[in-house]
């Protein structure tokens, strides 16, 4: 699955004439109905045509051959995906592909490994990391400037401030 791209999640119909709400990763939203979809395992979905966004995130789409709510609640939970190749190269250098963020190995301004990315989540207010510690414990960490210090995709690894992951365990702001 490495050269597949998550873009979003079909996650409930709606209405009766077999629309679906989809939350969508792309910037802007409707970005995610331009590009050709599949499912994780590769294979093709029915094309999205968008009908309106709802929100920062949600977009409510019609499915190509779906025409009434039950078999749109079929879909719910179909995560959608598209290749890399239909992307261009990113712009900022310190722009990621989520896919591409989990498995780095975290480290401290020392070098010391602390554990591994194992989810990237956007809850709206920014990107915050799930990281498995060596103790095998779970932290959240915010992408941000004062808790990332730098990435690097080539070695894989990723270094932060473990004061901001200790902040992130004990609940601090």
């Amino acid at each position: 699955m490495p050269d597949l791209i998550y873009l979003g999640k079909i996650t409930a119909a709606q209405g009766i004439q077999g629309e679906v709400r989809v939350h969508s990763y792309t910037d802007p939203i409707e970005a995610l109905v331009t590009y050709p979809l599949f499912t994780e395992a590769g294979d093709p979905t029915p094309a999205l045509t968008l009908i309106r966004t709802k929100g920062e995130s949600i977009l409510i789409c019609k499915v190509e051959g779906i025409t009434d709510r039950n078999g749109a609640e079929k879909l719910k939970n179909l995560k959608l995906y598209t290749h890399r190749e239909n992307f261009d190269d990113l712009d900022a250098e310190d722009d990621y592909y989520v896919q591409d963020l989990v498995g780095l190995t975290v480290k401290d301004e020392t070098g010391k490994p602390l554990g591994k990315i194992t989810h990237v989540h956007n809850f709206g207010a920014g990107d915050f990391f799930d990281i498995q510690l060596l103790d095998q414990s779970l932290a959240t960490l915010p992408f941000s400037s004062d808790a990332v210090l730098s990435v690097d995709l080539e070695m894989q690894e990723i270094t932060i401030d473990p004061e901001m992951l200790l902040m992130m365990e004990k609940g601090e702001d």
